[in-house]
């Protein structure tokens, strides 16, 4: 699906997974957690006062048998979902920013928390 993100009147656009394995929730917010590569971001974020304004934190996580650590997490104004040209999901958004490949191809940029689409 499509995803759009707004980081301070900025617009990012790139491909994302609904994934209903990504169960990562902010324990400090609560919130669901998103996964976007860093380069994916890097156009936006060059600095650390930039990330300092999106309450840069670290948020514990594990992934299925490969990792466990920590990963870096912002808050974003909004993160917008769409499929097949309509909006599924609009809201603030907390992004995981992941180091590297999500996949091993490149068709995705982002995994999308499925919890959010949840009742």
């Amino acid at each position: 699906c499509k995803v759009e993100l707004t980081i301070e009147k900025s617009h990012i656009q790139f491909l994302g997974l609904i994934d209903t394995g990504n169960v990562l929730k902010d324990p400090y917010t609560g919130k669901n957690v998103h996964i976007v590569r860093s380069d994916i971001l890097s156009g936006i974020l060059r600095n650390k006062d930039d990330y300092a304004k999106r309450h840069y934190r670290l948020v514990p996580f594990h992934s299925v048998g490969k990792e466990a650590g920590l990963i870096p997490v912002i808050d974003v104004e909004c993160m917008k979902v769409f499929d097949c040209r309509r909006m599924i999901f609009k809201d603030e958004a907390v992004i995981g920013i992941y180091d590297g490949m999500l996949s091993g191809t490149s068709s995705y940029d982002a995994l999308i928390n499925a919890a959010v689409f949840r009742n």
